[in-house]
């Protein structure tokens, strides 16, 4: 094949990905900024999946943390509570609002304070003091939604695990 031909056909197309991902770069930069500059409001679907797409992280971490504390795997309770952790502290570093409420504040008073008991019970090993603190989270995490004007969504203590193809 003719290299003429061959390099007629690749220089646009290098050429093109080279230009859109520097407008994906620009982009993301310019997003950086608008968060950094002010709240964001959670008014449209593509910004409210962002908030969900943490809480079902945070659902689901829930849920291997009981199975992992149940059945005294400790060192996997402690990965959880660090995911958990992860998870909490990037939301509440984003300033987010959502129906007027601000959602990262709320975070920072009922997630922060219930994940650091946690972690002292797991990180003892104490098997008598998970499960009131783990109790502790799922109040703190009904009580954060009634305040975020979503009493509707009550988190419980998990029936059987998410996965059941891992051992807990």
């Amino acid at each position: 094949m003719n290299y003429k031909i061959i390099l007629s056909i690749l220089l646009p197309i290098f050429a093109i990905s080279i230009y859109l991902g520097l407008n994906q770069y620009n982009l993301h930069k310019d997003v950086e900024k608008l968060k950094s500059e002010k709240i964001i409001h959670h008014s449209n679907s593509e910004e409210e999946i962002e908030l969900a797409v943490y809480m079902n992280r945070l659902q689901l971490f829930m849920n291997k943390l009981w199975f992992a504390g149940k059945n005294n795997n400790w060192d996997l309770a402690a990965f959880y509570v660090e995911e958990l952790e992860e998870t909490m502290e990037e939301i509440a570093k984003n300033p987010i609002e959502e129906d007027g409420v601000r959602i990262d504040q709320l975070m920072k008073v009922h997630g922060t304070p219930s994940i650091e008991k946690i972690e002292e019970e797991v990180n003892s090993k104490n098997a008598q003091g998970f499960f009131p603190a783990y109790d502790n989270l799922i109040l703190s995490c009904n009580k954060c939604h009634e305040d975020a004007q979503h009493p509707f969504i009550k988190i419980k203590i998990p029936d059987v695990p998410v996965f059941t193809n891992q051992i807990y």
